[in-house]
This record gives structure tokens, C-alpha cells and sequence, in this order.
């Protein structure tokens, strides 16, 4: 009796067992159904008082545009409520560049992975234990491959120069030669300690990825060299130009790749052609500038775009810097770049960024059909874009804690109140915050907006549907839309700099 019941239970075990792994391997497959790559990070929380309604976040490059100047991405969110969650993250490629962030239940990031250090190669088969700390600076990782992820943590983490004060005395002291000197230094600096962590991870990784992260490191450290060199010119400081101009045109007058001659890896690169295009700009604001006078104010996109004739032939290398530089507009002052998409498109070869400029000019250029929105207001009432046919629209994108919206919102102000009578016009003020409390306590305080526009929520930060059909990069945007529902500009007058003239184009297409 005794010898029977103990089989029953045992058998009970046994099927008990068997159902929980079939049910649990059904639950793996259906999650990685048509899934052709993937990898697996299991999440582990080591402090469990992060657990309060936080997320993980995955946010993978797609269709080869690595860069971080496009918002074209697959994202990912799994909620975090246990110590141990594993995910099986779709890849689209077999090198997947792809960020992680861990948002707590503000939806805003943890310190330990923000959008200087979270940049992470995935690849078909990786698999990797992320562990969220109260050690080891918050995160860090285990498992299988997890040399490579610790290693690129490792290389983000120490991508920050932490003090300026000795390039800040001697600013001060008019000894601008020795400033520059002391940043590049730091840089180098830097630029060596990355490498060096690289070196110690090459047997972990396959060339393709070591050459990558390799090249990665070598665009940064150049970005930001380029930076130091434009900020003069951005800030109108005019006593460091003459220094700053002849220090540029030393380095990247006549730049030319030595270490890496293969294209295929340039384009691949998640931050070189983003150098290339900061390089290009730069180019162009300090070759129009004198020595006394910036041309920053006065740039265009046509300055950029015969910099990028100059400098490149026509080829996959060239395409994907026009299309980074599309990308990174300055709306308000490049907003001529409409007239340069037809040539860009004509010029390029069939590749993946002849399709998306082909994209940038079907969302953005004169008459391109605009995105048909659906969202809601405070309330939960639906607006479409359909709605408003018969009337010109007038979109502001902002977000919670941008000053520039601020501003943007005080001038706008007056002028919604301004055509508030007018049948033909109507204002939409499209948040992109991610908390929507958030939100609502910006629309009381009317910082941003006011009662005499349309209050919606795009949300979703920077991944929204609307902002990533656009190709923004930042706030405040104003998009302006025909009332037949065709854009008349994603660039008009910034109403900062002249309401009136802003009044005039409003009136133009009225």
C-alpha cells in the first residue's frame, strides 16, 4: 500500500515535471516563432528594492543604420517584477548593435545604463546574465559571453572626461593653446585606457566585433575632438577661433582614414559615420568663418552638403553620411535642406540609404503626405489627423524639462490666442513625455502650452510612432500641415527669433 502510493507520487512528480518543461519550452518557442536570431539575456535584480514597477528596456538598431543620430529602431519592453526574468531578444542582423536601459516606474533611466554607456554588439547565440547591483557600479554581467558585454560596459564607462578645470584657467588666462592642448590630452587619454581594455578582450571576440568596438572607440575619441574644436564657433567665443580653426584644419583639412580601409566596416561602424558627419559640419562652419566672425549662425544645409561633395565619391561610405546628415539638421537654421533631396536621391546608389533619404523626403519634403496621428488628450478623447481636414495645422513637439520648450511655448502662446477665432487654423501641442502624470502636471502649469491648443500625447519619449516617422532629433520641433493633410514645412520660422515673420508664413497658406 505504502510502496504504491509512493509510485502514484512519484508519477504525479514525473507528470507534473514533464508538463511544467513542455509548457515552458512551448512558451520559449512561440516567443522566438519566425524569430531567425536571437539572443538571451536573463535579468537579474541582486537589489531587490529596485523592484517597484521598473522595466527593461532593449532598443536594437535595424536595417544596417547603425548611428546615433536615427531613432529608426526595434524596441523592446519587459516589465521586471521577479529577481531572475530571461528574454529572448530579436536580432536583425548578425551583428546587432542595440542599447539597454532600465527604467524605473517614472520611466526614467537608471544612472548605471544611460545613453553614454548602455551601447552594447549583440549577436545570434549570445547569451548573458545582466546583473542590476548595488556593486560593481550598478550593472555588470555573467555567463556565457558575458567578456564582450562587460568589456564594452567597461569601454563606455570610462568614455568621460570628469574635469575641465585646468582647460577652464586657462581660458581665463587667455592662454587658449594651452587649453586645447590639456582637452586633447585628456582625450588621448582616454582614447589609450579604451584601448587597452579592447586589447585584453580580443581572444573573447571574433575580429569582425574587436575591429567594431575598435573603430567605435577610434570615431568617439574623433567626435569629440571635433567638438572641441566647433564649440568656439557655436558659442560665438571669438578670441578662440583663430586657434581652434588651425588646430581643425591640422587634424581634418585633409582627413583620411588609416587605420580601417574597409567601407564595408566604416558603414557598419555604429559611431564613425556620425563622426564623419560632425566632421563635415564643423568643415563647414569654420571654413566660412573668419577669424573674428563665426558662420554658425549663418549655416545651411547647402554649406554641408558641397562639404560632403568635396570630400567623398559617390558610394555607400557617401550615402550614409547625407542621409546622418538629413538626420541631424538643425531645423531652424538648415531648413533648406527640402531642395537638396531629389539631387541626394538621384546620387545614391540601391543600397539601404537611398531607401530611408527616399523616407526622410516622403515624410518631410513640400506636399509629402503627414502622419495620419491617432492619440489623446487629458481626457482620453481620440484626435486624428483627419479630424482637422479643412484646417492648417500647426504641430510643437516638446517634452517635460526641455528649456527650449519653454521658450517655445511662452512665444506660441500669444500667437494660438492670436488665431484662436480663426475657423481655418488649429494648434496641437504633442507631448513626447514618457510619464503621463508627468505630462498633465506640465499642462496645468501651462509652461509649455496652453488651454488654447490641442494637448496630446505622443509619449514614448524619442520612440513614439509620429516623432520616428519625422526623423526628429530633438525639441521643440514645429511640423506645419496643409489642410488637405500634406506638409507645408517640418522647418518654418522659428517663431523665437520673429513672430511676425512666423505670422506672415501662417497667413501665406491660410
Amino acid at each position: 500500500m505504502k510502496t504504491n502510493y509512493i509510485y502514484k507520487y512519484k508519477h504525479v512528480l514525473f507528470t507534473l515535471s514533464a508538463f511544467l518543461f513542455f509548457n515552458s519550452t512551448m512558451i520559449f518557442f512561440t516567443q522566438t516563432a519566425g524569430i531567425k536570431r536571437f539572443a538571451i539575456v536573463e535579468v537579474v535584480v541582486d537589489d531587490t528594492a529596485l523592484l517597484h514597477g521598473d522595466s527593461i528596456h532593449f532598443c536594437m538598431s535595424k536595417n544596417g543604420i547603425n548611428s546615433n543620430f536615427t531613432f529608426d529602431t526595434d524596441n523592446y519592453d519587459y516589465p521586471i517584477s521577479k529577481p531572475r526574468t530571461k528574454l529572448i531578444i530579436p536580432l536583425s542582423a548578425s551583428i546587432n548593435y542595440g542599447r539597454i536601459d532600465f527604467l524605473d516606474d517614472h520611466q526614467q533611466p537608471l544612472k548605471s545604463l544611460n545613453h553614454d554607456n548602455n551601447l552594447f554588439i549583440f549577436q545570434p547565440g549570445d547569451r548573458v546574465e545582466l546583473h542590476l547591483s548595488s556593486r560593481e557600479g550598478g550593472v555588470f554581467f555573467t555567463g556565457k559571453n558575458a567578456g564582450k558585454y562587460n568589456g564594452m560596459y567597461k569601454i563606455n564607462n570610462c568614455d568621460n572626461i570628469q574635469s575641465l578645470g585646468e582647460f577652464n584657467t586657462d581660458i581665463k588666462l587667455k592662454k587658449i593653446n594651452s587649453a586645447y592642448v590639456y582637452r586633447k590630452h585628456l582625450l588621448d587619454s582616454i582614447y589609450a585606457l579604451q584601448t587597452n581594455i579592447l586589447s585584453r578582450l580580443k581572444s573573447e571576440i571574433n575580429k569582425e566585433v574587436y575591429d567594431l568596438i575598435r573603430l567605435d572607440c577610434w570615431a568617439k575619441y574623433n567626435q569629440q575632438l571635433v567638438d572641441i574644436y566647433l564649440s568656439p564657433f557655436l558659442i560665438q567665443r571669438s578670441e578662440e577661433l583663430p586657434i581652434a580653426k588651425l588646430l581643425f584644419n591640422k587634424d581634418y583639412l585633409n582627413y583620411k582614414e588609416v587605420f580601417f580601409n574597409d567601407t564595408a566596416l566604416l558603414v557598419k561602424s555604429y559611431y564613425y559615420c556620425d563622426f564623419l558627419v560632425k566632421k563635415e559640419k564643423a568643415f563647414a562652419i569654420i571654413m566660412g568663418s573668419t577669424n573674428e566672425i563665426s558662420y554658425y549662425n549663418n549655416l545651411k544645409f547647402g554649406n554641408i552638403n558641397d562639404a560632403i561633395d568635396r570630400h567623398y565619391v559617390n558610394g555607400v561610405l557617401k550615402d550614409k553620411v547625407r542621409l546622418l546628415s538629413l538626420y541631424n539638421i538643425n531645423r531652424v537654421r538648415q531648413g533648406d535642406f527640402a531642395d537638396y533631396l531629389d539631387a541626394a536621391i538621384s546620387e545614391a546608389g540601391n543600397d539601404i540609404f537611398k531607401k530611408r533619404i527616399i523616407a526622410f523626403k516622403d515624410a518631410n519634403g513640400f506636399l509629402a503626405n503627414a502622419f495620419p496621428f491617432a492619440l489623446p488628450d487629458k481626457n482620453g478623447r481620440v484626435y486624428r489627423l483627419s479630424d482637422f481636414k479643412g484646417k492648417m495645422v500647426i504641430m510643437d513637439f516638446w517634452f517635460t524639462g526641455c528649456h527650449g520648450c519653454v521658450g517655445m511655448g511662452a512665444v506660441l502662446k500669444p500667437i494660438a490666442l492670436f488665431y484662436k477665432s480663426n475657423p481655418n487654423v488649429v494648434f496641437i501641442s504633442m507631448s513626447i513625455d514618457r510619464n503621463r502624470d508627468l505630462w498633465l502636471k506640465s499642462l496645468e502649469e501651462e509652461k509649455y502650452c496652453s488651454k488654447d491648443e490641442i494637448n496630446l500625447l505622443a509619449g514614448m519619449d524619442r520612440e513614439s510612432s509620429i516623432y520616428k516617422h519625422y526623423d526628429l532629433q530633438g525639441c521643440p520641433t514645429l511640423i506645419v500641415i496643409s489642410k488637405e493633410g500634406k506638409i507645408i514645412s517640418a522647418a518654418p520660422p522659428d517663431p523665437r527669433i520673429d513672430a511676425g515673420v512666423f505670422k506672415t508664413f501662417i497667413n501665406k497658406y491660410l
